[in-house]
């Protein structure tokens, strides 16, 4: 059995559907990303485990027990927010074991459990200022501590880093999973940050208006997408629009050229389809004997420090590829014909319709 369990979870605001049809079952020490846009209601799942929203229909169930009429603080759910919400007039020892103190926690367990965390979460000598003397990655670590420090079964994270800058943000997401590995507690982390969700997470639960596009670990949601959107809001994509030619050989045709995918598929001799390729698995040069190839026009190269990005033309459609910045490696011209390859595994057929 799962140690949270979300089935059929169902959220209105008034006649507005926020979440619906949610189902999601997370295992203990398990760290999930909930991903997706502004508005497609990630956060309001969040708010309903953590008990600050009930949900319309479903059950919410954490290491068996029905929170239905649970309050939030008999979740044992620690929470961070987004805009950290530390108490102004308290230090940084106060903020930690404020949780602890309304707990009945004696004041010596309470100090040690403090001083414990303070370590784990490396802000020793700085338990006596107050939120307004630490920098914005400061802040955060206290808001993680005083989460931790109640012991929580569930610790919840709403966007906590969007508003630091992005080399704090990378070094702060490194140590929340270290912590979070060392104390094995399941976490659930709300972000819109797809880089923040394939570096973190054991699973990524990619979210659209409300629902669940996919579920599945950083690889298969990268490598792997289901629908057009999560191909498209995961990573850099080439879309190609491409006919089918040979449905049961997998064989399609891009801009009057033969393309061969990985295996057969449903549609009909005829028909269109979208084409997903990342720009990393194409090259210019071929590799392997039997690989797909599509013959352009180099428009424009691009340099992306360590990536350099080449725009080629397909007939009427474009396409990117992305190659190490190796000064040894000449680059054709802008202008000249090139030969893109690619291997038949790199190339997912996609459906265009949304659903």
């Amino acid at each position: 059995m799962a140690f949270l369990e979300l089935t059929g979870i169902r959220k209105n605001f008034s006649k507005q559907i926020a979440v619906e049809n949610f189902n999601l079952d997370v295992q203990k020490g398990e760290f999930v990303s909930f991903l997706g846009g502004s508005g497609c209601g990630k956060t309001t799942t969040l708010r309903m485990i953590a008990g600050f929203e009930t949900p319309t229909s479903g059950r919410i169930r954490i290491d068996g027990q029905d929170m239905e009429n649970v309050s939030p603080h008999r979740r044992h759910v620690g929470m961070v927010f987004q805009n950290y919400a530390l108490f102004p007039n308290m230090n940084v020892i106060q903020n930690i074991t404020y949780g602890l103190k309304i707990a009945g926690i004696h004041s010596k367990i309470l100090l040690e459990r403090a001083e414990q965390l303070i370590k784990i979460v490396h802000l020793e000598g700085l338990q006596s200022r107050y939120p307004h003397q630490l920098s914005g990655g400061q802040q955060q670590r206290v808001a993680l501590a005083r989460a931790l420090a109640i012991e929580p079964r569930v610790l919840l994270l709403d966007e906590p880093l969007s508003a630091l800058d992005a080399k704090i943000r990378l070094n702060l997401r490194q140590e929340i999973r270290s912590v979070q590995k060392k104390l094995g507690i399941t976490t659930i982390y709300v972000t819109h940050d797809q880089e923040e969700a394939l570096a973190l997470s054991d699973r990524i639960v990619v979210m659209k208006e409300g629902r669940i596009e996919q579920i599945g670990t950083p690889t298969e949601i990268y490598h792997y997408p289901v629908t057009m959107f999560v191909a498209s809001f995961i990573g850099t994509l080439n879309c190609l629009k491409a006919e089918v030619a040979e449905p049961s050989n997998g064989k399609l045709i891009i801009s009057g050229q033969p393309v061969t995918t990985g295996g057969a598929f449903s549609y009909k001799k005829g028909e269109q389809v979208s084409i997903g390729l990342r720009p990393e698995r194409l090259t210019l040069k071929q590799e392997y004997k039997n690989e797909n190839c599509l013959s352009g026009i180099l428009s424009n190269v691009n340099l992306l420090g360590a990536i350099v990005r080449l725009s080629v033309c397909i007939g009427e459609q474009k396409i990117q590829i992305d190659t190490f910045n190796n000064p040894d490696i000449k680059i054709p011209e802008t202008g000249q014909n090139v030969q893109v390859y690619f291997s038949k595994e790199a190339c997912q057929v996609l459906d265009s319709n949304e659903n």
